[in-house]
C-alpha cells in the first residue's frame, strides 16, 4: 500500500489542502510551518490502531485534544477531516478514504468514515449522542479523481441502521458492513486491516551512545536504541547481505569523513557477552562514546535504512550534529538506498547540502528507472499554513517557476558573505 495523496481539512494550520507524495519527499520550511503536523499524522495513519478505532493518539505521537487539532482560523470549528488516496499493490488499483472527526468532551472522535469500493461510495456514520448509533449509506460514484471524490457533496439522505453498537471498533463495523456489501454483490478488493505496515519512523533525537552494550535482543524503537544490537548481529553473521550493509556504512563514513570503518569488540567469546562499538579513523579504534556526537546520531539512521526494504521511511532532521560534508554524503546515501533497497522517504530537513547532493546524483545517473523526488516547501501565511510541491526534474533541476520565498533566505545569506 502506498499513499499517493493526503487530504487535510481544518487540521492544525491547514484549511483545505491536497498533499501529493512521491518516492522521495523533502519537507522544507521554517520552524512551526506545519511539517511535523504532517509527519505525525503519517505516523498515526500507518498504525493498526488508527484502522481499528480511528485513534489519533499513541505512545509515540499524540495529536492531543480536539482544540489542539482543529484549525482555529477556520469558519468551521465543529470538525476536521483527513483523506487518503492509496495505491494498492500488486493489482495497482486506487482506493479512496475520508475520515471526519468531531468534538466529544474535548476529545477528537470519529464521526464519519467514507471509502470507495469499485464505483460505489460507502459512508459509515456514527451518531455520537444516540445509543446504537451506527448507520450506513451506499451511492454510485463514477471513479474519477481523488479531489472530485473528496469534494462530492451530494445529499446523503436515506441512511440505513447497522445492527451494531457504536462502541464496537471501526474494524468490527467495517467487517459487518463488508458482509452486507457482498450480499448486494459488491466486493471490496481493499485489504483493510493492518495494511499500512510498511512504514518506519525515525525520531529527530537518537539514543545516546553507551560505553558498552548487552547483546540480548532489544525491542525496536524510533530513537534507534536497538541499533547497537543489530550492528552486533550483522558483524556476527558472515553473508553477502551483511557484507553489503557493512560496505555501505564504510562508504558513507569515508565520503563524510566521519570514520573509516566500524568494529564490534566483544568482552569475551561467550555467547551473550557485552560488547562495545569502536569507530576507526586513520587505523585507530576509538570508542563511539569518545567521538563526535554526529557519529552516534547518524549511525542509527544509516543502519535502519540499510536493513529496511520496500518501506516508507519518515525521518526528522537527519542532519542533526553533521557538518556540511557529512550532510552532502547523506544525500548520496539516500539516493543509493532508494535504488538498492527500494525505500521511499518523507524527510524533514533544513539541509540544502543533502537535497543538492541528491539532485546532483539524479542529474548524473544513467539509470533508466530513477526515483521520483520533490521538495514540499511549507510556509506560514495570513491564511494559515500553506505548502507548494516543487518537483525535482529527472535532470536534477527545479522547475523554472519557483516561489520567490524558496531559497530567498539562503540567497540573501550568500549575498551578505560577498561583503566580507
Amino acid at each position: 500500500m502506498v499513499i499517493k495523496t493526503l487530504f487535510l481539512e481544518n487540521y492544525k494550520g491547514y484549511k483545505r489542502v491536497f498533499l501529493p507524495l512521491v518516492d522521495v519527499n523533502f519537507f522544507v520550511g521554517e520552524n512551526s510551518s506545519g511539517k511535523t503536523a504532517v509527519l505525525n499524522l503519517l505516523y498515526l495513519i500507518h498504525q493498526p490502531d488508527f484502522w481499528l478505532s480511528g485513534n489519533l493518539n499513541s505512545n509515540e505521537v499524540e495529536l492531543g485534544y480536539f482544540e489542539e487539532i482543529i484549525n482555529k482560523f477556520s469558519n468551521d470549528l465543529e470538525s476536521f477531516s483527513i483523506g487518503l488516496e492509496v495505491l494498492e499493490q500488486p493489482n495497482e488499483t486506487l482506493s479512496y478514504f475520508k475520515f471526519r472527526y468531531v468534538n466529544k468532551k474535548g476529545t477528537p472522535v470519529l464521526d464519519e468514515m467514507q471509502y470507495l469500493v469499485g464505483d460505489k461510495t460507502v459512508l459509515i456514520k456514527y451518531f455520537i449522542n444516540k445509543k446504537n448509533g451506527v448507520s450506513y449509506k451506499i451511492k454510485d460514484f463514477k471513479k474519477t479523481s481523488f479531489e472530485q471524490w473528496i469534494s462530492n457533496d451530494d445529499s446523503w439522505s436515506g441512511f440505513k441502521r447497522l445492527s451494531i453498537s457504536k462502541d464496537k471498533s471501526l474494524y468490527q463495523v467495517r467487517t459487518l458492513l463488508e458482509e452486507k456489501l457482498r450480499q448486494l454483490g459488491i466486493r471490496s478488493d481493499t485489504r483493510y486491516s493492518f495494511f499500512f505496515t510498511n512504514f518506519s519512523w525515525i525520531a529527530p533525537i537518537r539514543a545516546k551512545p553507551q560505553r558498552y552494550y548487552e547483546s540480548f535482543s532489544v525491542n525496536q524503537s524510533s530513537d534507534g536504541a536497538h541499533i547497537p544490537v543489530v550492528l552486533h548481529n550483522l558483524f556476527q553473521k558472515a553473508s553477502n547481505g551483511t557484507d553489503l550493509i557493512i560496505r555501505a556504512l564504510e562508504k558513507f563514513g569515508k565520503n563524510s569523513n566521519l570514520f573509516d570503518s566500524i568494529k564490534i569488540a566483544r568482552f569475551s567469546k561467550q555467547k551473550g557477552s557485552p560488547f562495545e562499538i569502536d569507530i576507526t579513523y586513520n587505523s585507530m579504534p576509538i570508542k563511539i562514546t569518545n567521538v563526535g556526537y554526529g557519529v552516534s546520531q547518524i549511525m542509527p539512521v544509516l543502519v535502519e535504512l540499510l536493513i529496511t526494504k520496500g518501506e516508507l521511511i519518515a525521518i526528522q532532521q537527519p542532519e542533526v550534529h553533521l557538518h556540511p560534508k557529512a550532510q552532502a554524503a547523506f544525500g548520496e546515501f539516500i539516493f543509493d538506498n532508494c535504488i538498492s533497497n527500494r525505500n521511499r522517504f518523507v524527510m524533514e530537513t533544513h539541509s540544502d547540502y543533502t537535497i543538492n547532493r541528491f539532485r546532483y546524483l539524479l542529474h548524473k545517473s544513467q539509470r533508466k528507472s530513477l526515483p521520483q523526488a520533490q521538495v514540499i516547501f511549507f510556509e506560514r501565511t495570513d491564511n494559515g499554513t500553506m505548502f507548494q510541491a516543487l518537483p525535482i526534474l529527472p535532470n536534477g533541476r527545479y522547475p523554472d517557476d519557483l516561489p520567490s520565498s524558496f531559497g530567498e533566505f539562503f540567497m540573501n545569506e550568500e549575498l551578505r558573505l560577498l561583503e566580507i
